[in-house]
């Protein structure tokens, strides 16, 4: 392994803030071919109330209906097919992100067209929407009208009583009691340009991109309130001395289990230890739980260990789906698994393959636009900048022991959590409250 990152040093990032309180990001990436313009906006699940459950995704869906600008959705969305690939966005629980791709050539119309889609939405054809949404609600429902997501069963067990136990589309009640006035309102209030990040990342320079921001995103009035970065830090309170379960009973052929350990947010010293120990048990077919599970007993088809974090917290998940008869046998070998790593810690030669892929990832993300908006515009919402050299150096620093010893407070019983969904029997429940005990 090098002993220090090696930088594209063409990649260079620059950010203002506009008299309306609009943050805007370039990242200037001249070796690339493609760019994509971004907007981050602190709204999403962690804002709503039982009430609202589901506005900030139904807020989303409605802003491609139209806006003073382009009356409908049909006209407003063929100007961004004509100009590039179409526009995307995703709601999440702290943020909703929107994104598309302009051919270089168009940029200042997309930026024209960007601007009016946050500027002024008329929310036309509301009850279509709903419909549409409802729609999409129906697929994470069995025939019994039970939520097995198994992503929402794991967030109600670890967040009761709070909006991350909700699921981010929400619930019928809520999906249908939403109208245009609870939009208009959530949109004044958190749509704000001091909650908006302006990301645009390829091959442009900073001067021009400020210079079309200045013309057309000055038309964003300042509105509502600003949201600090700091704004959930404090607020959520985990509380859990012994091992939690949730079963879902679910008439399908395979059973989901998801093993949730309390881990850190993406804002903690110890996040990129958690990173390495992540990929020490998923990333790629050596990896220790793809040998376990699939390459020495074939077991599963996939099994994934991934870091999911936010803000103020963070679980490691390990995730598996595999029929019913083999489901015992795989979580036995499973805990098997963290319990031989909690005992004898990581290799150095896992470390040092974990850490060389990991550098890959970096350089690849040179190349990815969208990774840099990652990396220089999300970042703005409630973190802190970091560019490559400086992960390269935090994470090339970490040892074993490191990895040992954030392994040592996650991996415990005081914070585990164990979801199962699927067509389990009372049999295969008790087994795996015993197993999850021995542990």
């Amino acid at each position: 392994m090098n002993s220090k990152y090696q930088v594209n040093s063409s990649i260079r990032p620059y950010h203002k803030v506009l008299s309306n309180g609009l943050t805007i990001v370039t990242v200037e990436m001249p070796h690339v071919h493609i760019l994509e313009v971004a907007m981050f906006v602190r709204a999403g699940l962690r804002f709503e109330n039982e009430r609202n459950n589901g506005v900030s995704h139904f807020l989303e869906h409605m802003l491609f209906r139209g806006n003073k600008e382009f009356p409908d959705s049909v006209s407003l969305n063929r100007e961004f097919e004509m100009i590039g690939r179409e526009l995307r966005a995703s709601t999440l629980t702290e943020y909703t992100y929107y994104g598309f791709n302009p051919h270089l050539t168009q940029l200042e119309r997309g930026m024209e067209i960007f601007s009016h889609f946050f500027a002024e939405p008329t929310f036309p054809n509301i009850e279509l929407e709903r419909q549409i949404i409802l729609e999409e609600y129906l697929e994470e429902l069995n025939e019994d009208g039970v939520n097995v997501d198994i992503d929402n069963q794991a967030c109600e067990l670890l967040y009761p009583g709070t909006p991350l136990s909700w699921p981010t589309i929400g619930k019928e009640k809520t999906i249908t009691a939403i109208d245009k006035k609870m939009l208009e309102d959530y949109f004044k209030i958190f749509y704000s340009p001091e909650n908006m990040i302006l990301a645009v990342a390829g091959p442009v320079t900073h001067t021009p991109v400020e210079a079309m921001a200045e013309k057309h995103f000055l038309r964003i009035p300042k509105r509502g309130k600003r949201v600090p970065r700091d704004v959930f830090v404090g607020t959520l309170e985990e509380k859990q001395n012994r091992p939690a379960f949730r079963f879902q009973f679910d008439s399908d052929s395979q059973v989901q289990l998801q093993i949730c350990f309390r881990a850190v947010s993406y804002n903690d010293p110890e996040y990129f230890q958690v990173c390495l120990l992540q990929r020490i048990f998923d990333d790629g077919v050596t990896s220790r739980l793809q040998q376990a599970l699939r390459e020495d007993r074939g077991l599963v088809y996939s099994v994934e260990c991934r870091a999911t974090s936010s803000s103020d917290t963070g679980t490691l998940d390990f995730d598996v789906m595999v029929s019913k008869e083999k489901i015992l046998e795989v979580a036995r070998v499973l805990f098997r698994e963290i319990k031989t790593f909690i005992k004898e810690g990581p290799s150095q030669e896992e470390l040092n393959h974990v850490k060389q892929r990991y550098f890959y990832e970096l350089d690849f993300d040179l190349d990815d636009p969208y990774k840099q908006n990652l990396r220089y515009g999300f970042s703005k919402l409630y973190s802190q900048d970091l560019g490559p050299e400086e992960e390269w150096d935090r994470v090339n620093e970490i040892t074993t022991e490191d990895i040992w010893n954030v392994a040592g407070k996650i991996l415990i019983q005081e914070k585990l959590n164990v979801i199962v969904v699927g067509p389990f029997n009372d049999e295969i429940k008790k087994e795996i409250e015993r197993i999850v005990y021995d542990y």
